[in-house]
């Protein structure tokens, strides 16, 4: 809290017992949580060092892995560069946002990777863990001077290294062989999407668990369409879509909107800036895209650069399934078909089911009985066609539906569960 403070810059600073319990929030617990997370399962499958060495080099794991470790590799750098100067302020941002990237993006987007049984593709399992122990460990090295008992206790627990503290480590160095700058930029473009993509779902109240269609980017950028292709798992995984679709036309769903950069061009053009932001609200949308593709425009027999005009794009009022998303838009189809209404039910009842086997003390190995009353035919049906997904998720290895009637919030059914004694 206080290495991120203006106390550091040596600047004043109010105190505030709200500011520590909200790094707490914010960095320790997330990061107790991962350790966490990775102990609970890897105890559970009894993973032991010699699995985790026979993961595969990173260059052949999965994209998600090779964006962490890069991500932690850069960080590295970043921290270095940081601390040799003594800039202690700029540490801790880069630091926290590490924290974010690692709870909220990496563990969570693979969690279905470290619930696989063994001997149900084990080379993907152990890549993630092997990925997450790394992880781990080093951010822990990075970490330690900042918090140095939790990274203690979780240095610890990650390494047979038991009669030697953390503090005694080398503090970590990169590996630029494993920063991947064009996966990481590619990461930032996903995350992008997929965040304006939830504000979509939440102006139309269509909740996550509602699977969809389609999502439709729109963009002429040829260059940024590759990248989103190189992340589409990544995005349709996140959002719960089933494609993305691309469009280059412009016309039928952006406007443009371009003001003058006033503290840039005031001193400029004096008393004209009003004149140039009338000249501006009047461009056409080829006057707007020739300015974009020359890079400046002519005004009064002067040449100002696209760097002193704000250009900003515009959606269709009328279109609240659409976002604007820095330079480009998206739009996400939420028309529902019965296919997708019984994935959404399937769906919940894996929520309901998970968070009753959580209520009930069992532990994340536990292998269920599971018994589905209801007289509902969506539930029924979608009973039916997902049955298989119902079951993986939730461990159930005898599984029954009655004909009794249930009650729910969402539908009519209710859920039986006990656990199978080993």
């Amino acid at each position: 809290y206080l290495i991120n403070s203006p106390v550091v810059r040596g600047e004043p600073l109010k105190f505030s017992e709200e500011g520590v319990k909200l790094v707490t929030r914010n960095v320790i617990l997330p990061l107790w949580n991962s350790f966490s997370f990775f102990s609970n399962y890897a105890n559970a499958d009894e993973i032991s060092m010699d699995d985790l060495n026979s993961a595969s080099p990173v260059h052949e794991r999965p994209l998600m892995d090779q964006w962490i470790i890069s991500s932690l590799q850069s960080l590295i750098k970043t921290v270095n560069e940081k601390m040799e100067n003594y800039y202690l302020y700029e540490v801790i941002p880069p630091l926290m946002n590490f924290i974010d990237e690692l709870t909220n993006w990496y563990v969570r987007s693979n969690r279905k990777r470290f619930w696989k049984e063994k001997g149900n593709d084990d080379v993907d399992k152990l890549n993630a863990f092997k990925t997450l122990h790394e992880v781990l460990v080093d951010f822990s090295k990075t970490m330690a001077p900042v918090l140095p008992f939790i990274c203690e206790e979780i240095y610890q627990g990650l390494t047979n290294d038991k009669n030697n503290s953390i503090h005694f480590q080398d503090y970590p160095e990169s590996n630029d062989k494993f920063i991947n700058k064009k996966l990481e930029e590619e990461m930032v473009l996903a995350k992008n999407i997929i965040k304006s993509a939830r504000n979509i779902r939440l102006n139309v109240e269509l909740p996550n668990k509602q699977p969809l269609r389609n999502l439709t980017i729109i963009t002429k950028d040829s260059e940024k369409i590759e990248k989103i292709k190189n992340v589409k798992d990544v995005i349709l995984n996140e959002l719960n879509i089933k494609e993305i679709s691309f469009d280059s036309d412009f016309e039928n769903w952006v406007n443009y909107d371009c003001k003058p950069n006033y503290p840039n061009l005031g001193p400029r053009l004096g008393n004209k800036i009003g004149k140039f932001a009338e000249y501006l609200s009047n461009l056409n949308r080829n006057d707007v895209e020739n300015l974009i593709d020359n890079k400046y425009i002519k005004f009064d027999d002067k040449d100002i650069g696209i760097e002193d005009i704000d250009i900003r794009l515009l959606k269709n009022e009328e279109m609240i399934n659409q976002e604007i998303v820095d330079d480009f838009s998206i739009c996400i189809d939420t028309e529902l078909d019965e296919e997708l209404i019984q994935e959404r039910v399937s769906r919940e009842l894996v929520s309901v089911i998970q968070k009753q086997r959580k209520d009930m003390g069992f532990d994340i190995t536990d292998r269920i009985s599971l018994t589905i009353s209801t007289k509902d035919k969506l539930v029924i049906s979608s009973i039916t066609k997902f049955k298989d997904y119902i079951l993986n998720e939730t461990l159930t290895t005898q599984f029954k539906t009655t004909d009794v009637k249930g009650a729910n919030k969402f539908l009519e059914y209710f859920v039986d569960i006990e656990i199978l004694q080993n």
